[in-house]
């Protein structure tokens, strides 16, 4: 069992800006509709407090990749595991991997900074038990 004490982050309107960077977008019939973040918050409401994890992706070794749950503006952050329940590191910069292959490379979806698409991008990971 793998445990790490987290504090709990209480949730804002400021850190639903940015978790809605682009703001909230509701599509009907062609016609896109933004919804300020601010009336999100007045009309829907928040939540109390943030998730500790967004996501959790587990490699075919049984290394755990635990993506932390950050604001999608801020940096990202996936703590690795490995089966045994030694940490053994934290990749920034991206967020938990969408799959795995052979070879220790690990698939990962990023924005291109000129386009602004979508992109997968493979990286091998060295010392890799896949």
């Amino acid at each position: 069992v793998w445990t790490r004490d987290v504090p709990v982050r209480p949730a804002s309107v400021e850190l639903l800006e940015r978790e809605l960077v682009n703001g909230f977008q509701i599509r009907f019939n062609g016609t896109t509709c933004k919804v300020p973040n601010d009336e999100i918050a007045k009309f829907i409401g928040i939540a109390a407090a943030l998730p500790a994890l967004r996501r959790i992706a587990i490699a075919p070794d049984g290394t755990v990749w635990a993506e932390r749950f950050e604001p999608l503006a801020d940096t990202q952050r996936v703590d690795v595991v490995a089966p045994d329940g030694r940490f053994l590191g934290t990749v920034t910069g991206r967020g938990a991997p969408l799959g795995f292959l052979s070879g220790g490379r690990v698939v990962f979806h990023e924005t291109d900074a000129d386009t602004d698409l979508q992109e997968l991008v493979v990286v091998r990971v060295t010392g890799a038990g896949w």
